[in-house]
């Protein structure tokens, strides 16, 4: 089996004839389709079954976050198919049917390509961009390239990225026991940020591939939950920080992470702006009155309470990724120009 293709599931019923019916009439036909369902308390298990009955479905007992659910697939596909590739798609996604082909070509053109970016565009407006690959600021703030922006607008071309978003990537399998797999302790969010930034420090590289198109509807399950899904950002920034960066790096953006949570942070929330294409907009969609806004001002001690808690933890891990790294925080840091 050259490639397996993990839709992540989790009460996804109403995604599921979309996606899973544009991955069956896909132009590259050496695959298997495995759906990894994380506990989901829905009827997408009898709907696949039903209406998908060769579609494998690997079905979790519990919700386990994001990058549990991937990891159990990865090793499941990798002891029963040994696929050369794995290719990981949220179920909220509609894909190209030249998708995987492009992936395919795209990651064989050098084998020092661990993984390949999906162009990601919004499902409800392809004209905009969803993502491109993925980008961390030197202080920390994890951004899809290109979001939000105007196809039409950006020269969209093939090139190496720091990450892929792993709602939609491309493995290459015979890797993965080097550079690992996602880190459990995200949860959620960051984990693929994390995932490519220690590949490109063992020497390795991530590209993007434009023809290779995936329509997603985004966050559909975090739009409910806003207070966790900022906290788990700003909690797995600072880890990813910790555990990645050369410690002369860890010191120079202190000052920056500390004008962040405590000046900036607080001042955004409470006026509820952010600044976007050098211009003040809402921070948030609804209109959240101000004692729910005091809320988020909580979410920065969270997050610096969670990473002191898991230090030694985060140290440990620290201590591997930094005595084998092969290039310099700089080299990474140019992919995100």
């Amino acid at each position: 089996m050259k490639t397996v293709v993990l839709v992540i599931n989790f009460n996804g019923v109403k995604h599921l004839q979309e996606c899973l019916s544009s991955l069956s009439i896909q132009t590259y036909q050496k695959t298997k389709i495995l759906v990894v369902d994380d506990g989901s308390t829905d009827a997408s298990l009898n709907f696949i079954q039903t209406n998908f009955p060769t579609i494998e479905i690997l079905a979790l007992k519990t919700n386990l976050g994001f990058a549990k659910v991937v990891n159990g697939g990865i090793n499941y596909a990798l002891d029963k198919y040994q696929p050369t590739y794995l290719a990981i798609l949220n179920n909220d996604t509609r894909v190209d049917q030249d998708w995987l082909k492009n992936l395919i070509r795209a990651i064989e053109t050098e084998k020092n390509i661990v993984a390949v970016a999906s162009n990601m565009l919004f499902y409800n407006d392809p004209s905009l961009i969803n993502s491109q690959g993925s980008k961390f600021t030197f202080s920390g703030h994890g951004l899809d390239i290109n979001f939000k922006k105007k196809r039409s607008e950006v020269k969209i071309m093939a090139k190496y990225v720091l990450a892929s978003c792993w709602g939609a990537t491309l493995l290459r399998s015979e890797t993965l026991n080097k550079i690992g797999l996602l880190d459990e302790n995200y949860y959620a969010y960051f984990e693929d940020l994390d995932w490519g930034y220690r590949a490109n420090l063992l020497g390795y590289k991530i590209i993007f591939e434009p023809k290779a198109l995936v329509f997603h509807k985004g966050s559909a399950f975090w739009e409910n939950y806003q207070f966790k899904k900022i906290y788990l950002c700003e909690r797995n920034s600072l880890y990813t920080i910790i555990k990645n960066y050369e410690f002369k790096n860890i010191l120079k953006v202190l000052p920056l992470i500390i004008l962040n949570y405590f000046i900036l942070y607080p001042g955004g929330y409470l006026l509820n702006r952010k600044i976007e294409d050098h211009r003040l907009v809402p921070l948030f969609k609804e209109k959240y009155p101000l004692f729910k806004r005091l809320k988020f001002l909580l979410i920065p001690f969270g997050a610096v309470f969670w990473n002191l808690k898991n230090l030694p933890r985060s140290l440990e891990l620290r201590r591997k990724i930094q005595t084998t790294r092969t290039i310099h925080d700089q080299e990474i840091f140019q992919l995100s120009n």
